[in-house]
């Protein structure tokens, strides 16, 4: 996993914490991308890329609420830097989701577990929420 979407991942949760509604994360492909896949599935609220006042790009994200408690309070990695989990199609098939959202780095780029079954094809496991 890169560092990046990593740092990302961990401005969000310290940021939902803390019960704050933006965040401002520095703007690379990966993170853009990431970013776009929480969106698709409601995890994040709003996200728009802008220049700060630096003259920066920067992805703005809101971070979604529900009942008060925020939405990636309680995901973990699956995957770190020096312990890669891959994960084929087969085994996909045996990991229990019980309502929740894992996602797969693959060569399709940043999908979910049930995307990944759907397309038939396995990744990288990074993290659930």
């Amino acid at each position: 996993m890169n560092n990046s979407t990593i740092n990302l991942l961990i401005q969000l949760k310290n940021a939902s914490k803390a019960f704050k509604e933006i965040v401002d994360f520095p703007y690379n492909n990966l993170a853009a991308k990431l970013t776009k896949v929480l969106y698709r599935h409601g995890l994040v609220q709003f996200y728009k890329i802008t220049i700060n006042n630096v003259g920066k790009k920067v992805i703005r994200i809101g971070i979604r609420y529900r009942f008060g408690k925020a939405i990636l309070h309680n995901f973990e990695f699956l995957s770190r830097p020096s312990t890669l989990k891959y994960v084929s199609l087969k085994d996909l098939y045996k990991i229990k989701e019980k309502k929740r959202i894992i996602f797969v780095s693959t060569s399709l780029g940043f999908l979910t577990s049930l995307e990944c079954k759907k397309l038939k094809v396995g990744g990288k496991l990074l993290f659930a929420s």
